[in-house]
């Protein structure tokens, strides 16, 4: 995931601005909604179109569709993987594995509105794609709902002594 978000990120603009698709991910995923803007803007045509250093980072939307794409679905799959992992380590906590499905739950519909935002990113148009407003509305709450059920997890480590 880490490789593929490097190479999301070192696609810039004609004017060298770039975005990572991880900040989508942080715990306020506000931070990163001008991405998907950014992300419309890389539709360049052909690398000879730009002249000097930036040509070699340019990229077309195809490929930055394909990278986007692929990196929210590595995320849904790290998610399956790592919530797989818990309840296997964890089952005989009913509590726990309430919350191990919630994140799990909450991981897959960030991804999934992800991909459907991504569906509609309008290429070489520089602006946000329309769905974007959903995106907006319903991040925060998926989000928050994520990190929070991380934080119950975690502190739950720390306040019950037989885990």
């Amino acid at each position: 995931m880490a490789e593929v978000d490097r190479l999301i990120a070192s696609a810039a603009t004609a004017t060298g601005r770039s975005a990572s698709a991880s900040s989508l991910q942080a715990i306020d995923p506000r931070l990163g909604q001008e991405n998907w803007s950014l992300w419309s803007n890389l539709n360049v045509g052909s690398r000879d179109d730009v002249e000097g250093p930036v040509q070699a980072m340019l990229i077309i939307d195809r490929q930055m569709a394909i990278l986007l794409g692929t990196y929210f679905m590595l995320d849904a799959i790290f998610a399956c993987l790592y919530t797989a992992l818990l309840l296997r380590l964890l089952w005989q906590w009913r509590w726990i594995r309430g919350l191990v499905f919630l994140i799990l739950v909450s991981e897959l519909t960030e991804s999934a509105l992800q991909l459907v935002t991504l569906g509609q990113l309008q290429p070489g148009t520089g602006s946000s794609p329309q769905g974007i407003a959903g995106w907006l509305a319903a991040a925060p709450i998926v989000t928050t709902i994520k990190w929070l059920g991380l934080a119950a997890l975690i502190v739950s480590f720390f306040a019950v002594p037989w885990l």
